[in-house]
Order: structure tokens, then sequence, then C-alpha cells
């Protein structure tokens, strides 16, 4: 184990003496707190489609397959 000291006072000090297992309390603590960690996600979008060709209507570069305006019209 690794040694971290701690400071208390007067009060607190004497709390601690009366424990039958200060650092063992200490420690479950310490693993107990879990502080929340905010994870920030950026979803780029889609990629540029400069190279992208329509499987639906041939058009280069201009839509996505998915995007693709006659793609409404033969549903």
């Amino acid at each position: 184990m690794r040694n971290k000291s701690i400071s208390l006072c007067d009060k607190s000090f004497e709390v601690a003496k009366r424990m039958p297992n200060f650092s063992g309390w200490i420690r479950k603590q310490l693993l107990a707190y879990q502080p929340k960690v905010e994870v920030k996600v950026e979803v780029n979008k889609r990629h540029t489609n400069k190279h992208n060709v329509c499987k639906n209507c041939g058009a280069i570069g201009q839509h996505w397959t998915l995007d693709c305006p006659t793609l409404g019209a033969v549903e």
C-alpha cells in the first residue's frame, strides 16, 4: 500500500482516535466516492460526399443514396 498523509483538526483527530480502523474507513470512503464525470461527445456530421456516387441515380457528389430525391419517387 502507498502512504498519504491527511491533516485533522483536534476534534476530527479525537473521533479518528476512537475508531478501531480509521485507515480502513478512509479507504472505504475514498473508494465509494465517485464524482460525476461529464463526457462531452461530439457527433460529426456526415462526411463530405464530394466523392460519393449515388447508387440510386448515379449522381456524383450531390447527395447520399439515402438522401436521393428520386428515391421518394421509387417508393
